[in-house]
């Protein structure tokens, strides 16, 4: 990323000593976050073409640089684990694919002279050949197959959101997408509508590396850390519901939330329908002697009557190639 966050990815086939050639991946940053990210698109588009490749070892090493602060090297461990766990099925020339990483010496707060001498020294380390003498630069995804190195760089999400979708009968606006600890979103509102006011809010979530089931646990993690004022939260899985407070600059909130996922060989992803809680339904839940119960059956008429939607929007993503 040119803003310094996060270096440059660089996926390499190497050859090692036992006849065959191992995928490394290397990068570094001073975010934890958008480099696991970036790792983890370098390895999903990588491993398509080298899966395929016979001389492929099925290891896969990771080498994170020392230009990667020791403090955001926490996001690392969860994303490689998530890695190993979507290759379990997977065989290479050697076997069961193994996924390793390594980290070097931190020199993020060294002097840039030293920091880049250090880490020109240790590109230059190990079997295969040294990635500061590689000539050949790819575009995004291309990976050389029936060559003994093969470069590939990966600046930052490979995802494009589109600017409009198609959900139901609406027809929705993008109004902003991000990208976060490995996951890549986007939110539609309404032609005119605007973020955070608009009434009906559809968000979509994907990831290459985590589950359906993962991915719904991130989401409720990452909703309940926005602290909100939760009346119901539906159990965890793929089809499921909440409705909660949240409260911005201006005024509050109260919404329903369904959400729906799906996954592929290839990908998760979730669509969640936000809107607010009307007034009719809302006062007699508050007023309810059992309010949970109340809000729990909104949520069932709500995943009902949102299902179909949700599961168009859902398939569209997965199918974009």
């Amino acid at each position: 990323m040119s803003n310094g966050a996060s270096d440059e990815v660089v996926t390499a086939l190497v050859d090692n000593d036992r006849g065959s050639q191992d995928l490394q991946i290397r990068g570094g940053g001073a975010d934890g976050s958008a480099l696991a990210y970036a790792f983890e698109e370098a390895f999903t588009t990588a491993l398509k073409k080298q899966m395929r490749h016979p001389q492929f070892s099925g290891l896969i090493q990771f080498v994170v640089l020392g230009t990667t602060p020791v403090a955001e090297r926490k996001y690392l461990p969860p994303m490689i684990e998530q890695l190993r766990r979507s290759v379990t099925e997977q065989k290479g020339k050697e076997g069961p694919y193994r996924v390793t990483m390594t980290y070097q010496k931190d020199t993020s707060s060294a002097q840039p002279g030293k920091g880049s001498a250090a880490a020109s020294a240790e590109e230059s380390k190990g079997g295969g050949t040294s990635l500061g003498r590689v000539g050949v630069i790819l575009a995004v995804g291309v990976v050389l197959a029936g060559v003994a190195f093969a470069v590939t760089r990966f600046r930052g999400s490979s995802t494009a959101f589109p600017e409009t979708v198609d959900y139901g009968d609406q027809h929705l606006t993008k109004a902003t997408d991000w990208v976060r600890e490995g996951v890549s979103g986007g939110v539609y509102v309404a032609q005119g509508q605007k973020l955070p006011s608009a009434d009906l809010q559809v968000s979509v979530m994907l990831s290459t590396a985590r589950t359906a089931e993962a991915l719904d646990a991130w989401i409720r993690r990452e909703y309940i850390q926005t602290k909100p004022k939760r009346l119901f939260d539906g159990a965890p899985g793929t089809d499921t519901c909440r409705v909660g407070v949240t409260t911005s600059r201006k005024d509050e909130r109260t919404f329903t939330a369904v959400q729906f996922c799906k996954q592929t060989d290839e990908r998760t992803v979730c669509a969640e329908h936000n809107e607010p809680v009307p007034e009719t339904v809302l006062t007699p839940c508050q007023e309810s002697a059992d309010g949970e119960s109340c809000f729990s059956e909104v949520c069932i008429r709500q995943r009902l009557d949102k299902h179909a939607a949700l599961e168009g929007i859902v398939d569209s993503f997965l199918a974009v190639k």
